[in-house]
């Protein structure tokens, strides 16, 4: 009895010690985006509405080079029929030290504007991405804001993605309003 009695408490204590590790707050998740050069990776969670406030951080750890692929990081509202929309964080190759913002439409032929540029190694960048009920997309980002119509489109998917890159979004919490 007494050796069950010891294996049974090393069996808790071994799971306790396995037990993965939450950020905190219900709705609040991390993602640590890692894939080599030339590879994408997504997180995803089904989400329904046209109003929606997502806050954040995201962080870039480390850029990885490809002649084809993007250092890139995402955060997505996907729609019924599976148009993106959402924030970027890029690194551009005539700006390797900086990471990019940018607002992506649904269906939009040109790569948008950057509105926001940082310096990447200088950490975690809080950002805010909001969809309102008048189907306007916006973000802030240290201090700047910038939005654009995206039409009405009904979301059912939250995505975060990245590619080329090792990317945390961290303490990420979607709202819907």
């Amino acid at each position: 009895m007494r050796k069950f009695t010891l294996m049974l408490s090393v069996l808790l204590l071994s799971a306790c010690a396995v037990t993965p590790q939450r950020t905190p707050g219900a709705d609040s998740y991390y993602f640590d985006c890692d894939t080599p050069a030339a590879k994408f990776s997504e997180w995803n969670r089904t989400i329904a509405g046209t109003s929606f406030r997502i806050t954040g951080s995201i962080e870039l750890r480390e850029p990885r080079e490809d002649p084809h692929w993007q250092t890139v990081g995402s955060v997505w509202l996907v729609g019924t029929t599976s148009q993106r929309m959402g924030l970027q964080a890029l690194v551009v190759r005539d700006s390797p030290d900086r990471l990019q913002f940018r607002l992506r439409q649904p269906g939009a032929a040109d790569p948008p504007a950057v509105f926001v540029s940082t310096r990447w190694r200088d950490g975690a960048v809080p950002f805010t991405l909001t969809l309102d009920g008048s189907s306007v997309l916006s973000a802030e980002i240290a201090g700047k804001s910038a939005s654009v119509p995206v039409g009405n489109i009904v979301v059912n998917k939250f995505a975060l993605t990245c590619s080329t890159a090792d990317f945390h979004f961290t303490d990420i919490s979607v709202a819907v309003q």
